[in-house]
C-alpha cells in the first residue's frame, strides 16, 4: 500500500512533501548568529540543509568517517559541527581567546579540531542589519567555511592537497560543484578570468576562483583521487579582453529588480561595484544614497565611459558624506585629482541622512540636483563619452544606493 501511495504521487508535490521533510530534520550544522542578523537565520538554514543533502552524492567517491575527532569537549556535546557568525573582526579576536584559537579573526576560517566554523561580517552597522538578506558575496564566504565544515567528515577528501580543498570548497559557493555554473554578473566567482599575471602573485579570492574552476573540471573524471589528475586539467581560458565589470573587494549585496545594493567594508578597506547597466545620458538618472554610522567612510560614484578601464579615462565623481553633502566634478585620466568638499544640506547635521538626487544630462553638461543644491559641469575638455559606466564606492563605511534600471 505505502508504495502505491507513493507511485501516486504528483512529481511537485513529492518534491515540496520532501522539502517540508528537511525542515524538521535536525540541521546537520549548528548556526549560531547574533541577534541583530536572527531575520537571516530561515535562508542560511537552507543553506545548510540543501548542502548537507546535497554532500553524500558529490562526495560518494571518498571513505566517508562519522566519527569526527574533536578535541574540543564543548564542541562535541551537544552538536559535532558548529558555525558562528560574529558582526566584527573584535567579536571573532574575542571568541579566539576564549577558546584558544589561532589565526586573523577578521578572515573566515574552519577549526577541523573543534568541528568549528567562525564567519565574521565586515563591521556592525544599521544598514547591514536592516538588509533583509544575507549579502551575496558574504554569503559564499559562508557557504565556502560550511563546505570546510562538511568535509571533515570524508576521511580521503580531509587528506587532499590543501589547493585542492579549497577550491572545492569555493566551488560550493555558487550551487554544487559537480554541476554546470555559468559565471553571471557581478562576477565575484569567476574573477580569475580577468587575470592575465602568474596566479600565484593574484590576491585570495582570484586564485581560489581559479581553484574553483580547476576542481570543478577533476570532478568530471571518475578517478577516486581527481587531485591526482592535476596533469589531465585542461587549463584556464585565456583572459577575457573586455574590461572587467563587476565586484572589487568585500562585501556587496545587490537587488537588480529592485535597484537596491549595499556595500560594506572591513576597518579602513575599500570596495567597488560596477552596475551591469550603463546610461546614455538621454533620461534624468534618480538615485538614492545612504551612508551608515560607522568608521570615516569616503564614498560615492564614479561615471566613466563604457568598455575603457577607469584608469585610464576620464572620469566624473559624485562624492557623498555621511551627513548628506553633495559634490560633482571631473578627475581627468592620468592626473591625481585631490577631493573636492562637499556642499552639506542646510539644517542640523543628520549623520547617516538618506538623500535622494537627480543626474541629468543637458547641453553637454551633467547637472546635479538635490533638493535645493544643483550643480552643473561641462563635459567639455573630458574624456566622458556616453554611455556611462556606474560604479559605486566606500571605503572604511557602509553605503546604501539605490539606481533604479533605466527603462529601454
Amino acid at each position: 500500500m505505502a508504495g502505491l501511495l507513493t507511485a501516486c504521487v504528483h512529481p511537485t508535490l513529492e518534491q515540496d512533501l520532501q522539502a517540508e521533510s528537511l525542515l524538521h530534520e535536525p540541521l546537520a550544522v549548528e548556526l549560531r548568529l547574533p541577534l541583530n542578523l536572527e531575520p537571516w537565520r530561515a535562508e542560511l538554514e537552507q543553506d545548510i540543509r540543501e548542502m548537507a543533502s546535497a554532500f553524500p552524492e558529490v562526495t560518494a567517491r571518498w571513505q566517508r568517517n562519522d566519527l569526527l575527532p574533536l578535541t574540543n569537549p564543548d564542541a562535541a556535546s551537544a552538536r559535532a559541527l558548529t558555525l558562528v557568525v560574529v558582526e566584527r573582526e573584535h567579536d571573532a579576536a574575542i571568541l579566539y581567546q576564549r577558546l584558544g584559537l589561532f589565526g586573523d579573526p577578521a578572515v573566515p576560517r574552519t577549526f577541523p579540531s573543534e568541528g568549528l566554523a567562525v564567519v565574521p561580517l565586515p563591521r556592525s552597522d544599521r544598514l547591514l542589519h536592516r538588509w533583509p538578506s544575507p549579502p551575496q558575496s558574504w554569503r559564499h564566504s559562508f557557504r565556502h567555511e560550511l563546505a570546510h565544515l562538511l568535509s571533515l567528515q570524508d576521511a580521503t577528501l580531509r587528506a587532499a592537497p590543501t589547493w585542492f580543498q579549497e577550491g572545492f570548497a569555493e566551488a560550493w559557493c555558487e550551487g554544487r560543484p559537480d554541476q554546470t555554473w555559468t559565471p553571471e554578473w557581478p562576477y565575484a566567482l569567476s574573477l580569475h578570468r580577468w587575470w592575465s599575471e602568474p596566479l600565484e602573485a593574484a590576491p585570495a579570492e582570484v586564485r581560489y576562483t581559479a581553484l574553483a574552476a580547476q576542481v570543478r573540471q577533476l570532478l568530471n573524471s571518475s578517478a577516486v583521487l581527481p587531485w591526482e589528475q592535476q596533469e589531465a586539467f585542461q587549463g584556464l581560458s585565456q583572459p577575457e579582453a573586455a574590461p572587467f565589470v563587476g565586484l572589487r573587494g568585500r562585501e556587496a549585496a545587490w537587488d537588480e529588480v529592485s535597484g537596491d545594493y549595499l556595500l560594506m567594508t572591513r576597518p579602513l578597506e575599500h570596495v567597488e561595484l560596477d552596475l551591469p547597466w550603463t546610461w546614455d545620458g538621454r533620461e534624468p538618472l534618480e538615485l538614492e544614497l545612504q551612508l551608515g554610522r560607522t568608521g570615516e567612510p569616503e564614498a560615492g560614484l564614479l561615471l566613466y565611459p563604457q568598455g575603457q578601464e577607469l584608469t585610464a579615462s576620464g572620469r566624473m565623481r559624485l562624492r557623498f558624506s555621511r551627513h548628506g553633502g553633495l559634490a560633482l566634478y571631473p578627475e581627468h585620466a592620468g592626473e591625481q585629482t585631490l577631493f573636492q568638499a562637499v556642499t552639506d544640506p542646510p539644517g542640523e547635521p543628520q549623520p547617516g541622512r538618506s538623500r535622494g538626487m537627480v543626474l541629468s544630462h543637458h547641453d553637454g553638461n551633467l547637472v546635479l540636483k538635490a533638493d535645493d543644491f544643483r550643480r552643473s559641469v561641462s563635459l567639455e575638455g573630458t574624456d566622458l563619452t556616453f554611455p556611462l559606466q556606474l560604479r559605486l564606492y566606500v571605503r572604511d563605511g557602509a553605503l546604501r544606493a539605490h539606481l533604479p534600471t533605466p527603462q529601454p
